[in-house]
Order: C-alpha cells, then sequence, then structure tokens
C-alpha cells in the first residue's frame, strides 16, 4: 500500500504490484473494503492514464458489488455467473475491465475445491473454470497455474464438454509459453504430453 501511494514512482510501474496486492486482498485476505480504498486513493494519482483510471475505478465499483460472495457456500453456478459477468465487461480481447470478477471466482472456485466437491465431475468443471480464470489473471512472467487446472478438468473428466475447451485453453497457454523471438520452440516432451492429454479427449 505505501509503494502504491509513492507519487516518485509512475504509475506505469505499479501494475505489477497493484496486481499482486487486489490478489492478495481478494483470494487470501477476504479484505475488499480495506482494497477499495487503496484503489480509490490509487485512482486520483495524476498520473494515470484514462484507460487505466477507468479499469481503476471498475474495480473499486466490482469489489463492492462482489463483497457478498465472500459468504455465500461456494457452488459452479455462482462461479459460472462471475465469469459471464467478466466477459461482458471486457470490449476488447485485453480488456482488463473483468479481472476483479476473474480473482473472485478463482477465489469461490478454490473454496469449492477445498470442501470437496459432491461429485468428480464437478470437481473437474471447478478446475475448468478455474484454469479459464487463470488465464486471465495469472503471472505469464513464471510458470502458469493455469496448465495444471485444466489438466486436471481433462483427467477427471475427459468425456464431458468442457475438457474439450479445457485443451484448447491448455495447448494455447502452452504454446504462447514456449514461443519467444524466434518463435515457438516446443521440447518434444511436451508436444508429446499436449498428444496425451488430446488422446483422452479425443477418444
Amino acid at each position: 500500500e505505501k509503494l502504491l501511494a509513492t507519487p516518485k514512482i509512475h504509475a506505469g510501474d505499479l501494475l505489477g504490484p497493484l496486481v499482486d496486492y487486489l490478489t492478495l486482498m481478494v483470494r487470501v485476505q477476504d479484505d475488499y473494503g480495506r482494497a477499495r480504498k487503496t484503489l480509490d486513493r490509487f485512482a486520483k494519482r495524476p498520473d494515470l492514464w484514462r484507460h487505466l483510471r477507468s479499469d481503476v475505478e471498475q474495480w473499486s465499483r466490482a469489489l463492492q458489488e462482489l463483497a457478498p460472495y465472500r459468504d455465500r457456500t461456494p457452488d459452479l453456478a455462482s462461479a459460472r455467473a462471475l465469469i459471464d459477468r467478466a466477459r461482458e465487461l471486457e470490449t476488447v480481447p485485453a480488456d482488463r475491465a473483468g479481472w476483479v470478477h476473474y480473482l473472485a471466482a478463482s477465489s469461490l472456485l478454490q473454496r469449492f475445491l477445498a470442501l470437496p466437491p459432491p461429485t468428480t465431475r464437478d470437481a473437474a468443471e471447478a478446475y475448468y473454470l478455474l484454469g479459464l480464470c487463470e488465464t486471465h489473471v495469472g503471472d505469464r512472467q513464471w510458470v502458469s497455474q493455469a496448465g495444471l487446472y485444466l489438466e486436471s478438468a481433462i483427467r477427471l473428466a475427459p468425456k464431458e464438454p468442457f475438457a474439450a475447451e479445457a485443451y484448447l485453453l491448455l495447448e494455447e497457454d502452452t504454446l504462447v509459453g514456449y514461443t519467444g523471438s524466434g518463435g515457438p520452440n516446443l521440447p518434444d516432451s511436451v508436444a508429446k504430453h499436449l498428444e496425451e492429454l488430446r488422446a483422452l479427449v479425443d477418444h
């Protein structure tokens, strides 16, 4: 919070800490009120460009709207609703307006998986939805957790419709992770692993 309030550091250099802070507040602390106060202060910084200010203000509104979800018994229907709302808020692929909704959905899904879920199929869908959220909120500078969640969904329920969608997301996430300035450089072992998972879905 002190870092985010430091005027000598440009707002453009604080996006990483801001994302980490919100992840901590929503997923770990469940302190939406404190996070809102921090966002509202951050939104008043003079070095925010228009789009970023709009995103920060939207995140603050989302935290107020989603606070009741903290006290609900976690279920898949609520997670789906949060993800659908996140998609509605996104006007372009790179839009961050739905970011807090994805984050809240992932928090709910992690609590759902800790219960544990009533059926294997429910657990599989929860992992699929969690992987979907992670492709939006995960740190792509490090090893993505999205792949682990999506693979779990495929292995638990390979014949469910969401397993095919999970594979498509997993394949894209993996290929992007191995693509650099020289193009894709997928190790043979990783390619073989993807083929194994695709076979589970296709057969």
